[in-house]
């Protein structure tokens, strides 16, 4: 994935102005994906306590309540955070305090269909409640998830890559949960690398129009190694199945529920990855500029995500979506 700032940013990425124009995250912009995140779902806001909207536009009656609510939000998000600050501890759910944030579709990151919405999407509303704060989710498309959250219509969004633009628009939290790529193959293949050089007689596929590495492009244009590309990361899945290419290139939880999507359990239990990582970026949630408070608000999410840390759970919710618990049920 490449950014707005022309870096690098992981597995599923696309080119700068393609990213730019979509304002996708961790950056499924990719093709011919059921798993591909911009401009491909039907906008449904949902909330964090199931609530299902009507499928409308967002309308002018929505803002008229905003100033109200902003004020009460920056009074008590800073009460909170002067609670955190003198060390009384634990801060409760008193003021029924919400925060309003755009979501969606990159599963198993984030999904209306998966378990919590998704593990990121978990790991930001246990957070935050154990600050005191409710998390109200709307699932758009990526482009308009990011635009209306830029412009304080909802307070923020989840979870993003980091970017020289992004920054301008938004403030951002302490890094949510990682983005890792690694090299895919199959249980029976014996694998091993320390660098490029090692793969030189190793067959690889990767995707059309992805961006792994600048490191694994540079390789690849010099032909220290040699990828077979395809139109979509589920052939890549495919053609390592049935051996016609040794490794595959993928963004580590995204693989594993490709492959949970695509192939029968006994068929998914024969692949698994290497340790070493391609490429690794950190993610994070965005609150918006426009909103006042929001300062307060980053602060409270911070200490909740210190202490989920701390309390094991944290661990626990990786943990489970690598093993699978937030994949969509079928």
């Amino acid at each position: 994935m490449v950014g707005p700032d022309g870096k690098y940013l992981g597995t599923f990425g696309v080119a700068e102005a393609e990213a730019a124009d979509n304002g996708a995250p961790a950056g499924m912009v990719a093709i011919n994906q059921a798993a591909v995140s911009p401009e491909t779902l039907v906008e449904a806001p949902i909330g964090h306590t199931a609530r299902i909207d009507a499928v409308v536009p967002i309308v002018d009656e929505e803002n008229r309540t905003r100033e109200n609510e902003t004020m009460q939000r920056t009074l008590t998000g800073l009460v909170a955070f002067l609670m955190l600050i003198v060390g009384c501890g634990v801060v409760v759910a008193q003021t029924s305090e919400t925060i309003r944030l755009t979501n969606g579709e990159w599963q198993p990151y984030l999904s209306k269909d998966t378990p919590h919405y998704g593990f990121a999407s978990h790991i930001v509303t246990e957070a935050f409640e154990l600050v005191g704060v409710e998390v109200e989710y709307g699932f758009f498309p990526w482009k308009r998830s990011y635009k209306i959250a830029k412009e304080g219509t909802w307070d923020g969004t989840v979870v993003w890559v980091d970017s020289d633009e992004r920054r301008e628009h938004f403030l951002y939290s302490d890094a949510v949960v990682p983005q890792t790529n690694r090299f895919f193959h199959l249980k029976s293949f014996d694998f091993d690398w320390n660098s490029y050089e090692d793969l030189t007689d190793v067959k690889i596929g990767a995707t059309l129009e992805y961006a792994y590495s600048k490191e694994f492009d540079a390789a690849e244009a010099a032909g220290i190694i040699k990828t077979r590309r395809v139109p979509s990361d589920e052939t890549n899945l495919k053609m390592l199945l049935k051996g016609r290419i040794d490794v595959f290139p993928g963004e580590t939880m995204v693989t594993y529920a490709q492959i949970r999507d695509t192939f029968s359990q006994e068929d998914a239990g024969l692949f698994t990855h290497h340790p070493k990582v391609i490429n690794e970026n950190p993610m994070y949630l965005l609150l918006s500029k426009q909103v006042e408070g929001n300062e307060a608000m980053l602060d409270l999410f911070n200490e909740g995500l210190k202490r989920l840390k701390e309390s094991g759970l944290y661990d626990q919710i990786i943990a489970d979506a690598l093993a699978g618990k937030y994949a969509k049920p079928k």
